[in-house]
């Protein structure tokens, strides 16, 4: 621990030394590993900026690569240092590799890139590229490094200085700050909706997209208030992450969530934003809990028109649809029902739209309907069938006629009401065995006639002496078992004051409250908090003496603990090794941040070992 102070130390007299050159010159170049490519070959272009302080980057345009197709880009930075003459350099380099791909043979060339540093522009000269159908391949298995790259990645150099390595990570590197910080650009969300203008009742679809550059992780998304909507989510888990350029910049995006709206009524409506919570990375080091919004959107909702609306039209019923109806059998007997289906299928809002109602009929008796609706999950467009189950019984024999039914709405593309209708349906009712003699076609029949009976029955009413709760014995039975429980709930209570005023038991509670500081300290160091971890584990080991040595330990002096220990019969490398981590709990709660990660996990598992010995003959050890 000592000896990273020093050497931070040293790396911040370094930079002390070198600020006097920091004003040093600004290059911007362009490379790429090879000139030559095959059609199926991959190849890097590198463009490297060195200058004093990476800050003062407005803006880097990527430049315009012509036949070729880029399919990644990431970026790196490094800090290196120059003593020659003696003087001092101090520079950061900043390396953006992008991944080419040719798509087509033949020559292109990869334009100018263009840098605006500190006020002033840079740009890069042009790359010529050959593109051929299989491209020789280079002898050697390493490839070229990027300009500002250790030419040695992966050898195991013993002469070489890890100063000469631009990406190696000192102890300044993390003062400095390479942990840059999150700004808005790094992700956003948008919203929009499709289409902005429709009529009452007509889908529109909001859709709400997510964009990160750096790692990302998406939590509870909050939508605004719908009134005046009917409202169904959209299933879009099968949405896969693409990614695009957008100025320049890489950015992975993904569908998130879909919502269909479908209006209830006419008018200029205004959407307040969906709020998105995200967990932002921009260093494996941290990471940073936003709240982000879209933009408001506006939706148009036009009127249904009046002219050509027909009487039975409902204003549910707005969409593109077909109507069918069905038996499940055109000849029955007389007493047998029959069941009629009505199908209404089609895109718009299936779960409102109104089916019609049969017409009357004389000559069957009907039952209330099933109706089921199916509606698909998937797709931005609401999609599905309503189904509508009669069951009806015949009441006379003969052929008899199921009208047809008739459905009208309003279709969207179009622009128009529509009326459809379905065929009329033929049953042929024929009498059944059961039915009455001399029956004729046509007349209607009674079902029940002589099947039923009316119940007639005698029975008389008796006491049986007086109730329950009047007798004797009542109230006693009753009272026994909340008496029972009483005297058990102040038995225990007694019992626990019992055993927590005895030693024994005050040494138990000392090691429950040693488990439960253990415990906070594991998260404290989860969460990389130094000060408070070291506060737990010292509370910790307080803890753990007071309950082997029966008394508190709290403002004892380290030297009057470790005599106490002794007298108790502690073993002396235990005694001495808590007084050690007592020491080391004062002194890690102010030493630098570099060096707390390794050493509080040591320090939490030093600390589980001692109290264990510790308080093996005063109780359940900790855990």
């Amino acid at each position: 621990m000592r000896s990273a102070r020093h050497l931070r130390a040293v790396w911040f007299a370094l930079l002390a030394a070198a600020s006097p050159a920091a004003a040093g010159e600004v290059s911007f170049s362009a490379s790429v590993d090879r000139n030559v490519v095959g059609l199926e070959d991959r190849f890097t272009l590198t463009l490297t900026v060195r200058a004093p302080d990476l800050a003062r980057i407005e803006k880097l345009a990527l430049p315009d690569v012509g036949t070729l197709e880029i399919l990644s880009q990431r970026e790196q930075t490094a800090t290196t240092f120059s003593f020659s003459g003696g003087s001092q350099d101090f520079r950061r380099i900043k390396n953006v590799l992008i991944v080419l791909k040719p798509t087509r043979e033949g020559a292109t060339t990869i334009g100018r890139a263009t840098l605006r540093y500190g006020g002033q522009s840079y740009t890069t000269e042009p790359i010529a590229i050959q593109v051929v159908k299989n491209a020789p391949r280079a002898k050697s298995g390493r490839r070229a490094p990027a300009p500002g790259m250790s030419p040695f990645p992966f050898d195991d150099d013993f002469f070489r200085s890890p100063f000469d390595d631009p990406f190696f990570r000192s102890p300044l590197d993390e003062f400095l700050g390479q942990q840059r910080p999150i700004d808005e650009k790094d992700a956003f969300v948008e919203a929009y909706v499709s289409p902005d203008v429709v009529v009452q009742g007509q889908q529109a679809t909001v859709t709400v997209m997510v964009y990160s550059r750096i790692d990302a992780r998406i939590g509870e998304t909050r939508w605004p208030k719908l009134d005046g909507f009917y409202a169904m989510d959209r299933d879009v888990s099968g949405a896969r992450t693409e990614q695009k350029f957008i100025d320049g910049e890489r950015y992975l995006y993904k569908l998130h969530q879909q919502k269909a709206l479908f209006p209830l009524k006419a008018g200029e409506i205004a959407l307040d934003p969906v709020s998105v919570e995200m967990v932002l990375s921009a260093s494996p080091f941290s990471q940073e809990t936003r709240t982000l919004k879209t933009r408001p959107l506006k939706l148009k909702v036009l009127p249904l028109p009046e002219a050509g609306r027909p009487a039975d039209f409902s204003e549910a019923n707005v969409g593109r649809f077909t109507l069918s109806a069905a038996v499940d059998a055109t000849q029955v007997a007389l007493n047998q029902p029959v069941t009629l289906t009505l199908t209404l299928r089609g895109t718009g809002n299936i779960h409102q739209a109104r089916v019609p109602e049969l017409p009357a009929l004389d000559k069957f008796k009907r039952f209330d309907p099933a109706v089921d609706v199916q509606v698909q999950k998937s797709g931005a467009e609401v999609r599905g069938a309503k189904t509508v189950e009669y069951v009806l019984v015949p009441l006379a024999t003969g052929e008899l006629v199921l009208p047809e039914v008739k459905f009208s709405f309003f279709d969207p593309v179009d622009n128009r009401y529509r009326t459809i209708q379905t065929e009329p349906i033929t049953l042929k009712v024929t009498a059944s065995a059961n039915a009455p003699p001399g029956t004729e076609t046509g007349r209607e029949v009674n079902l029940l006639a002589g099947t039923f009976k009316p119940i007639r029955f005698e029975s008389t009413l008796s006491g049986y002496g007086h109730p329950l709760y009047r007798r004797s014995f009542f109230w006693p039975i009753v009272a026994v078992p909340p008496a029972l429980w009483l005297l058990l709930v102040l038995g225990g209570a007694v019992s626990r004051i019992a055993r927590s005023d005895s030693p024994r038991g005050r040494a138990r509670q000392a090691i429950s409250r040693a488990r439960a500081h253990l415990k906070q300290a594991s998260r404290h160091a989860a969460r990389g908090m130094a000060s408070e971890f070291f506060s737990e584990i010292k509370a910790a080991l307080l803890d753990g003496i007071e309950a082997r040595l029966g008394a508190p330990a709290q403002g004892m002096l380290l030297e009057e603990i470790r005599r106490s220990l002794l007298s108790a019969g502690a073993d002396p490398a235990d005694a001495d090794g808590l007084v050690h981590e007592l020491e080391n709990c004062d002194f890690g709660r102010f030493a630098p941040a570099s060096s707390r990660g390794q050493e509080m996990q040591d320090s939490l598992q030093r600390s589980r070992r001692l109290l264990q010995r510790l308080t093996r003959n005063a109780g359940r050890s900790p855990s």
